[in-house]
């Protein structure tokens, strides 16, 4: 019986002392080979000259998974950072010049540093990047003449929607941030008791119905996607810092600068929510607004989508994947399903791509049209562009030549299985040299580069250049 006692009056003593060990951690060799950083990720300017090496760590710290989470409209939130609640963080830059193999290490960041969202500047003479602190974001620049890096922004960045939370301007010297309204209010706060019921009506008709993760639930939620998404966009001057803000505070999906920089395409999401769908469905507005903010013209107003058809190539109807042309100062492409987004349709033409040149008075233009489900661009001059056709279902991958011009010019290049990787033919980016802008091939091997003809097939009008 004493014996039995004495184990009692000890036990809370023993809880104690397990409760204040904290983590426990490995031998010490188990531990680095577990805490070993990866490989750094590296990333090219466009001219070729220099690399950027990113550091990473081989695990996040407990900290930041024991970060607070929101999940709401399709998003998980950090409502600490105003940014997303996962993310790929980098703990140092280094700069590689590629003519001499010189490596550098780069000056000014902040001890310990947490960066996100790199970007080059269009010449290659800058970085961009986002520094993740105890209350937010900063927006940073790196010199790589100097390989120095300084802060821009206090901890403003809003981050929450997909994408970069900056674009940069074409003139090298600006960016467009998304920043947080100045003087923004405390955050909605969950009232004690639903002021009614959630009420969802139907229309009669019959829709698929998908299953989606992290969905708005009730008006609190609404308040807090709101909230958190809804950004300044901000000009910022890249040497002094100077900021203008641009607009009126909008929840931002796309910004996107014409090449010449005399207007800017943007996205914003409009009410009403939904409880069935993600964010990215919700109705949008797309606009073209000039550098100061004033509106030049209302391109489409697109509804809310909760009623797109099954299957893994179901679209939404409308204009939709909106791209600036990237060798005119400023025409605008887009996209528009031809068989409703339906893919049981059955139909020769499933999608149709339109333009509009500045300054985006006119109807717009007709050009080619896909069999299968559009997947892209890649722009080259007035006689080549690089079109992407795909299809779940079949695997099937159409790649094809056209002019930009010519709605009539498209010409089949591969025709083939995105599961047969040995007779993938590699990939297609532009390059800018004396004789003006073209489409260069780069095989599957990586080891050659093969510049494409005025539209033709690649294998009748190729020469090697590297």
């Amino acid at each position: 019986m004493r014996s039995v006692l004495y184990f009692f009056f000890c036990l809370p003593l023993l809880l104690s002392a397990q409760r204040d060990a904290g983590y426990q951690t490995p031998p010490a060799a188990i531990a680095d080979l577990v805490n070993a950083p990866l490989t750094p990720a590296v990333s090219l300017n466009g001219p070729g000259d220099w690399m950027l090496l990113l550091e990473r760590p081989g695990f996040p710290p407990i900290e930041e998974l024991a970060q607070p989470e929101l999940r709401i409209a399709g998003l998980r939130i950090n409502p600490r950072t105003n940014g997303g609640s996962r993310a790929n963080t980098v703990t140092g830059l280094q700069l590689k010049q590629i003519s001499n193999n010189q490596l550098f290490t780069v000056t000014g960041l902040p001890p310990q540093p947490l960066i996100e969202d790199t970007s080059w500047s269009p010449d290659g003479r800058h970085i961009a990047f986002t520094h993740t602190v105890a209350n937010g974001l900063e927006l940073w620049v790196l010199d790589v003449s100097t390989q120095t890096a300084r802060k821009l922004t206090d901890a403003r960045v809003n981050d929450v929607t997909s994408g970069l939370p900056y674009t940069w301007m074409p003139d090298n010297r600006h960016l467009l941030a998304q920043l947080t309204p100045a003087g923004r209010s405390a955050a909605p706060v969950e009232p004690p008791a639903p002021t009614g019921p959630v009420i969802q009506a139907t229309t009669g008709k019959k829709a698929p119905a998908r299953t989606y993760q992290d969905l708005l639930k009730n008006p609190f939620d609404e308040a807090l996607f709101e909230y958190y998404a809804t950004a300044q966009l901000t000009k910022i001057e890249l040497q002094t810092g100077a900021q203008q803000s641009i607009g009126v505070p909008s929840i931002y999906t796309t910004v996107s600068p014409s090449p010449n920089g005399a207007y800017v395409l943007v996205a914003t999401i409009q009410r009403p929510f939904s409880y069935l769908v993600p964010y990215y469905n919700f109705p949008t507005r797309y606009q073209l607004i000039d550098p100061n903010g004033d509106l030049v013209q209302t391109l489409a107003d697109i509804p809310l989508a909760e009623n797109i058809p099954k299957g893994f190539n179901a679209v939404r109807t409308g204009p939709r994947s909106f791209t600036w042309r990237a060798d005119k100062p400023a025409t605008l492409f887009w996209v528009e399903a031809q068989d409703e987004g339906d893919p049981a349709v059955k139909t020769e033409v499933r999608d149709q791509l339109f333009y509009l040149e500045a300054p985006f008075k006119g109807p717009k233009q007709e050009s080619i049209t896909f069999r299968l489900r559009y997947g892209g661009v890649t722009w080259g001059n007035d006689n080549l562009a690089i079109a992407y056709e795909w299809w779940w279902s079949t695997r099937q991958e159409i790649t094809s030549s056209f002019a930009p011009g010519d709605k009539d010019s498209k010409k089949t290049l591969f025709d083939r299985s995105s599961e047969d990787r040995y007779g993938d033919p590699g990939s297609f980016v532009t390059a800018d040299n004396a004789a003006g802008r073209s489409v260069l091939l780069t095989n599957a091997a990586g080891d050659e580069l093969f510049l494409t003809g005025q539209g033709a097939s690649p294998r009748s009008e190729e020469r090697r250049v590297g």
